[in-house]
């Protein structure tokens, strides 16, 4: 390559990084939350720790998460005490460092590649990848894409080198902290280790040198591994080790469905990878340069592994024994690109093909993958790689626009292997790298509108209020309790991202499901706080079932909150907030609440929905809420109230249920006093009955007892047992 035109490629790509970098710092500049994944929340709230208190705490509460390395980057920006300007410079930061890529995808390529317009595909088809779109949010992947890139740049240079023992050394410490970043950082470290072992089979000669070279690897990774765990973190637990428990392999079942899992997975990366770049290279192994042999072997190993531990650590986990399984090709970030440049070179190759070439039986067989593809159910991902993307913005149930986008993929890869029996080879990079670029655009599109819908935030005010409550907070002594619907409120998304301040938090779920064990409930409960006293909605990370609470100074509800006891709890919300109330305890040891079981007359109580509001109520003898109704799952069931009601009164009980299992015997008992004596049968039917002041006049609590004598399994392998389908009930003074 002229010197000449070298310059003129340099140019191209400083031209593209400034290109892509701009694009992406104004693409994720926008008012957003930390919304679309959890581990938003532990990054930004291990950086804010990290920087103002010098603790791993999320909520108030030690995290075991060790992968620390993109929080402890973000830190700094912890400097900044507008919450606003932060996030923009986060995102800002995010933009450069996930653009940041293109400088090892291009050394990679100008070593790989012997043609200009080869390293000017390659680099446009690395610059469009969805995956740089990472910058929209506040995830790892912003830093591990570029990291895991240059460690495929610095293999390849180790691979052509005199292969010393500290470079061996520097690849190791740079595969921990690939590792630090990610946990699929332990896929790459594995396969730079199987790529150095090769060495050992390879080399008649020279094999103390590769022995040497694998030693030093595996010292580099160790030592400054070691040193974190058990120094700088020493006491920590391994968040994972539910996940990559061996007794999820317990069974053949759980073996079969791992084959099942790792066969998907891989399938959906060898089709967003368009096959051939992983394929040409595969049966021309033999062709390619002994570092580009290397190259190969080092990007299989690291795909294998990538698919085995997001199979057994995510699929088997969370998705067994479901056939729909969720494709998490965001762990497979960065192994697109040295296939990529490695089938580009073995397209150079002018050995022709024939029948009994192996392409024509591997791409036999991935026809009949193929074939698989178009039937495979899957939960869709949040960012795949280009025609994948589409398919998740499609409802399963609509199989027209669903087969259409996955005939895509198979239409593309029919055409290239028309070319290549035609012995076209390089024809195929010609056609496969401007079609993938014009897929990656339109899935780019795609993933920022998604993105976009999840994270922005679109009301202004719920911005303004969340700066109001943190200087509010700034001022607070002691510890401030956060209650909320659910740990994903956008509100309270909002208040974790743009505010300065550590507190506790529990759902009101959590918070009523504490106050539904205690024996003897009153018209008040006070939960003495202490160790114990709540459930940690972080369980699985924290390592702690519960909250170890000493005291709250104050409690801030997301929303409208009814628990709170108005006697113990003075309300002292700053003007200007309506999406959230800030309280102040009268006794700090205590959480003062009314009870949840307290119920209004003429509220309707619904059997289903986000939070089933019959769970306020004391259930026993039901299943697990489902769409529209919840079943009874016993021969008995029952509700316990506490009507609000100034003395006792008689009550009208307005009962609906959905469906029963046959006709269903029905005796209802208020307490000890029955009130129904029935047969329940039909669908979306109900009943009125009438309960007497006396039944629950003594103690005010009213217990409504349901007995089924008829209730029975229904026979189509659902073990429960099954009587009424409950929809609705309500109470009202008769």
């Amino acid at each position: 390559m002229t010197e000449k035109r070298q310059n003129k490629l340099t140019l191209f790509f400083l031209l593209l990084l400034i290109l892509s970098a701009v694009l992406r710092v104004i693409l994720s500049i926008f008012p957003k939350a930390a919304v679309t994944y959890n581990d938003e929340l532990f990054y930004l709230e291990l950086s804010q720790n990290i920087f103002l208190r010098g603790s791993l705490n999320v909520y108030g509460t030690p995290l075991h998460f060790t992968k620390l390395l993109y929080p402890l980057l973000l830190s700094p920006f912890y400097a900044v005490s507008d919450g606003v300007l932060r996030t923009q410079l986060i995102s800002a930061f995010n933009a450069l460092l996930v653009s940041s890529a293109l400088i090892p995808g291009y050394l990679l390529a100008r070593r790989i590649l012997k043609k200009n317009w080869q390293v000017i595909l390659s680099l446009l088809v690395l610059a469009f990848s969805p995956n740089l779109l990472f910058s929209l949010t506040f995830m790892a992947e912003n830093l591990y894409l570029p990291l895991v890139l240059w460690g495929f740049y610095a293999a390849y240079r180790f691979f052509t080198s005199e292969r010393k023992p500290f470079h061996a050394f520097l690849l190791g410490v740079l595969g921990f902290l690939l590792y630090f970043a990610k946990e699929v950082g332990a896929a790459w470290i594995a396969a730079v280790a199987v790529a150095l072992a090769a060495g050992l089979l390879n080399h008649k000669t020279g094999r103390k040198a590769a022995l040497l070279s694998l030693g030093c690897f595996i010292a580099g990774v160790l030592v400054p591994f070691l040193f974190t765990r058990f120094v700088l973190l020493s006491g920590m637990t391994y968040s994972y080790s539910a996940q990559v428990s061996a007794d999820n392999l317990a069974g053949a079942s759980r073996m079969m469905y791992l084959l099942y899992a790792s066969g998907i997975l891989l399938l959906f990366f060898l089709l967003s990878a368009g096959f051939f770049p992983v394929a040409l290279p595969a049966v021309r192994y033999k062709k390619l340069a002994p570092a580009n042999q290397s190259l190969f072997l080092l990007s299989l190993c690291y795909v294998l592994f990538v698919t085995l531990g997001v199979a057994f650590g995510v699929s088997l986990y969370a998705d067994f024994p479901r056939i729909a399984l969720r494709i998490h090709l965001r762990y497979f970030l960065g192994a697109v690109f040295p296939f990529l440049l490695l089938g580009l070179t073995a397209a150079e190759e002018t050995e022709p093909f024939s029948i009994k070439n192996p392409l024509t039986l591997a791409t036999a067989s991935f026809a009949c993958l193929l074939a698989l593809f178009l039937f495979i159910p899957s939960a869709g991902s949040l960012v795949d790689f280009p025609v994948l993307q589409f398919t998740k913005r499609f409802d399963q149930a609509s199989s027209g626009a669903l087969w259409l986008w996955k005939l895509v993929p198979i239409i593309l890869l029919a055409v290239i292997l028309i070319l290549l029996s035609k012995k076209r080879a390089r024809a195929f990079a010609c056609l496969l790298l401007p079609l993938m670029l014009v897929l990656e655009t339109a899935s780019g599109v795609v993933f920022v509108q998604s993105a976009k819908e999840e994270e922005e935030i679109t009301d202004a005010g719920l911005i303004a209020e969340a700066q109001i409550l943190d200087r509010h907070l700034d001022t607070a002594d002691g510890t401030v309790l956060v209650l909320s619907e659910t740990a994903h409120d956008p509100e309270l998304r909002a208040i974790n991202t743009i505010m300065n301040d550590d507190y506790a938090f529990a759902t009101f779920s959590g918070v009523r499901e504490t106050l539904l064990k205690q024996e003897n409930p009153a018209a008040a409960q006070s939960l003495p706080l202490g160790e114990g006293c709540l459930p940690d909605t972080l369980a699985y990370y924290t390592g702690s079932e519960t909250l170890n609470l000493d005291s709250i100074s104050q409690i801030v509800t997301v929303g409208e909150f009814s628990l709170l006891d108005p006697e113990m709890n003075e309300e002292i919300t700053p003007e200007g907030l309506t999406w959230y109330h800030v309280y102040r305890a009268k006794d700090p040891s205590r959480l003062s609440m009314l009870d949840p079981s307290l119920y209004l007359l003429d509220e309707e109580i619904f059997f289903y929905g986000a939070d089933a509001p019959f769970r306020n109520y004391r259930p026993t003898g039901f299943s697990n809420p489902e769409n529209g109704f919840t079943w009874t799952n016993a021969e008995e069931a029952s509700l316990t109230f506490r009507p609000d009601v100034s003395e006792p009164v008689d009550l009208r009980v307005s009962w609906a249920w959905k469906m029963t299992i046959g006709e269903q015997a029905c005796q209802v008992f208020a307490n000890d006093v029955p009130v129904l004596d029935a047969i329940i049968t039909g669908s979306n039917d109900y009943i009125f009955f009438t309960v007497p002041a006396d039944a629950y006049a003594e103690t005010g609590s009213l217990t409504l007892r349901f007995l089924f004598p008829d209730a029975r399994q229904p026979g189509n392998g659902d073990s429960r047992t099954l009587a009424v389908a409950f929809e609705s009930i309500m109470l009202s003074e008769k």
